[in-house]
């Protein structure tokens, strides 16, 4: 049996060949010594032609990693659906090129333990320190609004080491980012800001920076918020950091035998 992995990713036309997908492509098939793929739900290459081109170079079982923050609408619905797999099933088995084709779905990637020492790394990267800094965690947000324990649970790994620590949202929810970046600002003079995205795209690049008042691409700038000058730092996306590739492998460990 020909054993395969595919990462399947949101997808983004500002961030294609620049993703979490394209950046641990290479990784993935060098750790695991299987042929690895990536597809996507909203541009090319598509998750249903990756699938299609895996089946055609004889792959009989694809391990289906979802490059997603947690679970939810897109990868337990959207992604499932668009291999002919049920919603939030862990196992199916699809017709591909009319061929038969097991599919394994691991789990999503923030979930994990190892998000903490993604985080912790982070901030020192950014030289953030618990005495000074604000730390503001921002989410894409969701329709279904209610207690965001997922988001709080990422929170707490920094709370644990000191730091203040604010969620906040993009869109859908609150509080919103101008929201969290006037309670963050209210407490310390400096703030850092980290987009718990996967990959970059609209939302971090277009939408999240004027939020944080930072204009022309700037990543870091004072800004005068309720009349207090605030030092606002905009870190990459979470999805972007190395430690990524570690949860993927596990992930990919968890559900088959990957050494």
């Amino acid at each position: 049996m020909k054993t395969a992995i595919l990462l399947a990713a949101h997808g983004a036309k500002e961030s294609v060949n620049a993703d979490a997908a394209t950046s641990n492509l290479q990784k993935v098939y060098e750790m695991t010594g299987l042929d690895t793929y990536k597809g996507y739900v909203h541009i090319e290459p598509f998750v249903q032609e990756s699938i299609s081109r895996m089946s055609a170079e004889g792959v009989d079982r694809a391990v289906i990693v979802p490059l997603f923050t947690f679970s939810g609408f897109i990868p337990d619905i959207v992604l499932r659906k668009s291999v002919g797999a049920e919603p939030g099933s862990r196992t199916a088995t699809i017709e591909a090129q009319g061929r038969d084709m097991e599919v394994i779905f691991t789990e999503t990637l923030c979930d994990h333990p190892l998000m903490k020492d993604i985080l912790l790394k982070k901030c020192e990267k950014e030289q953030a320190t618990a005495e000074h800094t604000s730390i503001m965690l921002i989410w894409h947000g969701s329709r279904k609004a209610g207690p965001d324990d997922n988001a709080e649970m990422c929170a707490d790994y920094l709370r644990n080491a000191g730091y203040d620590v604010i969620c906040s949202y993009n869109e859908f929810q609150h509080p919103t980012v101008e929201e969290g970046l006037s309670k963050a600002s209210s407490s310390k003079s400096d703030v850092l800001a980290i987009p718990m995205f996967i990959s970059p795209g609209s939302h971090t690049i277009s939408d999240i920076p004027p939020k944080l008042m930072l204009k022309d691409n700037c990543r870091r700038s004072v800004v005068n918020i309720h009349g207090k000058d605030v030092t606002v730092r905009y870190a990459d996306e979470i999805g972007m950091e190395s430690g990524i590739t570690d949860i993927i492998m596990d992930r990919i460990r968890n559900v088959m035998d990957v050494s």
